[in-house]
């Protein structure tokens, strides 16, 4: 009965209806757009599968029935993240007019290319429901969806670290800095947009990933509800999702970078990077690499994992590996210099955890790296000091 409500609430109040699109950085761009908007409108942000029970949690039965009788207070605006030939997204887009229509990257950067490389018949899919909103926002790193835009004749704005972006990522630096506070730290992104210069402050969270998500975000804010510096200002409530990488508190007053949701290969050498550039600022005492396997959409896990080998090697004072495949990456960190002794490998990352645990000391930092199919979760709970609630 609270669906069915919902359902005539949504046709009677058409609230907005901003689409997130593509891969990397979906939740990410979810959770940062809600927070732009949420602010100023009533916002409500879910895929697109669970929006209607998401609101429906919001209200009692009764509170519906008044809602559709116009007599309460509906969300103004739902961010929603959807595949374009998904069922919940052509029901949605049957009801509310699309205000924003926002891709996020394809493709990935694997570990044999040096560009974003999105799938044609995926991007040819989006393209065709840009046509459908007021606005498109694109990441346009990405070269297929930057060729696509091409065709697109509704106002546009791409962002990105191309030259051509119009709301441009100019650097992002990273901060830890556990010996004042565990788990303080996050990224700052410098910007520009239309000559001025903004400057984002995001908190625990690392990499492109959420840098194309906040910006994103602020495209949105500038177009559904105010200035830039409206919008950059509403961005300081965005609290990154658990699913995104991130800093928590580890045990030893350590500070523990967990990534093991929505892994890449490129996500995962960025992070690999990331944690070494933090200890050769002076930022983190030592730097500890806990390793399960990591899946490659691109087939070729062995070269993959030789290559997060290596950089560990480059990076990590400490390597500790834990599954079946990353029995490639201690060759390779091994070849690349990394002494024997300073590399140890087990069955499951949770044994691996373990066995960090017990030469970790404080001010040292922990990346957890592997994809969540691999019992990479256990490691976590081995490392971290204390629980948090998932916002996923």
């Amino acid at each position: 009965m609270k669906t069915f409500l919902v359902r005539k609430a949504l046709k009677k109040y058409r609230p907005r209806l901003v689409v997130v699109f593509g891969t990397y950085g979906v939740s990410e761009a979810r959770f940062a757009i809600a927070a732009v908007l949420e602010n100023q409108r009533a916002t409500v942000a879910a895929p697109a599968e669970t929006l209607i029970e998401k609101i429906a949690a919001r209200f009692t039965l009764w509170q519906l029935a008044m809602v559709v009788a116009r007599t309460g207070v509906f969300p103004e605006v739902c961010v929603i993240s959807a595949t374009p030939d998904s069922a919940s997204y052509l029901q949605l887009k049957g009801i509310l007019p699309v205000t924003c229509a926002v891709v996020m990257p394809t493709g990935d950067i694997t570990a044999t290319k040096n560009a974003f490389d999105g799938q044609a018949h995926a991007v040819a899919a989006i393209s065709t429901e840009l046509e459908r909103a007021e606005r498109a926002i694109l990441v346009i790193d990405d070269k297929e969806i930057a060729a696509c835009a091409q065709g697109v004749k509704v106002p546009m704005v791409r962002i990105g670290f191309a030259k051509e972006a119009d709301v441009r990522i100019e650097s992002i630096s990273y901060t830890a800095l556990p010996q004042k506070r565990i788990a303080a730290g996050g990224m700052s992104v410098r910007l520009t947009y239309r000559g001025a210069e903004v400057l984002l402050h995001i908190r625990d969270t690392f990499g492109k990933r959420s840098a194309y998500a906040v910006v994103a975000a602020l495209a949105v804010g500038m177009h559904v509800d105010a200035g830039v510096e409206y919008a950059a200002s509403d961005m300081r409530a965005y609290e990154v999702p658990n699913s995104s990488f991130r800093l928590c508190e580890g045990v030893k007053r350590t500070a523990l970078f967990v990534h093991t949701t929505d892994v890449t290969p490129q996500s995962a050498r960025e992070a690999i990077r990331i944690i070494g550039a933090l200890r050769s600022a002076g930022q983190l005492r030592r730097t500890i690499i806990v390793l399960g396997d990591v899946l490659d959409p691109g087939g070729n896990e062995e070269r993959l994992h030789r290559a997060l080998g290596q950089l560990a090697a480059q990076h990590a004072n400490l390597l500790y590996l834990g599954g079946e495949r990353v029995i490639f990456a201690e060759e390779a960190a091994r070849k690349a210099g990394m002494l024997p002794d300073n590399i140890a490998r087990f069955d499951e990352p949770a044994q691996a955890a373990r066995a960090a645990q017990a030469e970790i000391n404080a001010y040292d930092g922990v990346l957890i790296l592997g994809d969540e199919h691999g019992a990479i979760a256990q490691a976590v709970e081995e490392l971290r000091a204390f629980d948090t609630v998932p916002k996923e």
